[in-house]
């Protein structure tokens, strides 16, 4: 499992991609940096999307198991 930080550029992974059948929309294209984590031991981050993929707002969660970081 990788370890994060704040500020680090993240997507969903693949494993989760498949697992929910997300192979296209917004949700495989969604990028995010980290601002924050919550939960036993940090496992949940607080992550601000590039664009409004899930809600009016930016800003959302996600486990970090569910994540991988990005390139860019």
């Amino acid at each position: 499992m990788q370890t994060f930080q704040i500020g680090d550029r993240v997507r969903f992974n693949r494993q989760f991609l498949q697992s929910t059948c997300a192979y296209t929309g917004t949700t495989p294209q969604a990028r995010g940096t980290i601002t924050g984590f919550w939960g036993g031991d940090g496992q949940m981050a607080h992550i601000r999307w590039d664009h409004r993929y899930f809600s009016d707002s930016r800003n959302g969660n996600a486990h970090t198991a569910n994540l991988e970081k990005c390139r860019r």
